[in-house]
């Protein structure tokens, strides 16, 4: 069998780096693929692993700007597919003829209304394109064969906000880590609040839904405690009004930088060596899929005060302290929470590194690959 992966969209963040960890961590073979052939822009191919079996495919207009890779997503991608047996559509929308085609949802922005408005006057240009994402995914979802879903959360979701689909499939199949991040928690009997500086960290894109500045108020409210912590905040921006809203709040309560620092976009392979130095990981997004980063953070052995949300339950279960991300208070309080109390701190680090070992790559590919095979023998 011949798999195609229409991966024209996927160019940042979690969506590379979905493509990148499953295609390195499989073994195709397995599942009676003899090739598997992906276009995408070139940036994003050459990011991928080299493998006998991958064939690496770029055209002009997938370089090109959003409309360009549409009109090819919708006009030409079935001709150039017509001797594979099954595509896979990583990046959600795909609205041409090729079937059986296997789609992958793993925005879960589009299908939650509330998240949405925080767009409508901030950035009504990227409030009208996720009412677009959420009209041409939904068309996708009617078409498909066959979904995969990153988590339990976002396939309800989905399928509530959907009816009348074609697709006859589902599957849950969650992201794995990357070996890097696995870091197994020692005892620990160091109580905090006595450490003459006590380190504090959130990795995410900087956006409206991500609430850094939230983050950045309760880091203030601890100063005013006494409680000495640092706040270190990366990320690539997603948003420049965001960003502008950040940079605002850290000049408020932390005018001279003392405590508060933005560093922008860290690479992926840095981020294991700063995990070592953090003694708290603060996640406050208010809409995830599936956070790779949250995932990354409990194979790091860290103790992490989290968004009261849905999916970060389904991953982290009870090995976190949850609070309001858009209360600065309720954030305090949970990061307060784990600096005082040692024993709760120690718990959730080895109770998160111990979820954490469920998510591996392998785990991911294979059943990946394996459900594209059995979707292909059923046609």
């Amino acid at each position: 069998m011949k798999l195609a992966i229409n991966a024209f969209n996927i160019q940042i963040g979690g969506g590379v780096t979905h493509l990148v960890e499953l295609l390195s961590a499989a073994d195709p073979y397995r599942y009676g693929f003899t090739e598997v052939a992906i276009w995408s822009n070139e940036k994003t191919l050459a990011l991928l692993p080299d493998r006998p079996w991958l064939k690496k495919i770029s055209i002009k207009a997938l370089n090109k700007k959003l409309w360009h890779k549409l009109w090819w997503n919708f006009r030409y991608f079935s001709k150039e597919v017509k001797q594979y047996d099954i595509s896979y559509v990583p990046g959600g929308t795909y609205l041409g003829r090729h079937s059986p085609f296997v789609n992958f949802f793993q925005n879960a922005l589009p299908f939650e209304p509330k998240e949405k408005r925080r767009f409508l006057l901030t950035s009504p240009a990227y409030y009208i394109k996720l009412n677009l994402l959420r009209l041409t995914q939904g068309l996708t979802f009617k078409k498909a064969t066959a979904v995969i879903f990153p988590s339990h959360y976002l396939e309800s979701l989905v399928f509530q906000n959907i009816r009348h689909t074609n697709c006859r499939f589902s599957r849950v199949i969650p992201h794995g880590i990357n070996p890097i991040f696995f870091n197994k928690p020692m005892d620990e009997n160091q109580l905090l609040a006595h450490k003459k500086e006590i380190r504090l960290i959130y990795v995410s894109r900087v956006d409206f839904y991500k609430h850094q500045w939230h983050v950045v108020e309760a880091a203030g409210l601890l100063r005013k405690m006494n409680i000495p912590v640092q706040l270190d905040l990366t990320g690539y921006v997603g948003s420049k009004k965001a960003l502008k809203k950040l940079k605002h709040s850290m000049n408020r309560v932390d005018p001279t930088g003392e405590f508060i620092r933005y560093h922008g976009h860290l690479p992926y392979t840095d981020l294991p060596k700063w995990y070592k130095e953090i003694d708290i990981f603060i996640f406050a997004s208010s809409c995830e899929s599936i956070s790779s980063i949250l995932l990354e953070a409990m194979a790091s052995g860290l103790a992490i005060a989290c968004s009261n949300i849905s999916v970060t339950h389904e991953i982290l279960k009870d090995a976190g302290i949850y609070f309001d991300p858009e209360n600065p208070e309720d954030i305090k309080n949970a990061v307060h929470q784990l600096i005082n109390d040692t024993k709760l701190r120690d718990s959730c680090r080895k109770k998160a590194y111990l979820h954490a070992q469920q998510y591996r790559w392998n785990h991911c590919a294979d059943q990946t690959f394996s459900f594209l095979s059995d979707i292909a023998k059923l046609q």
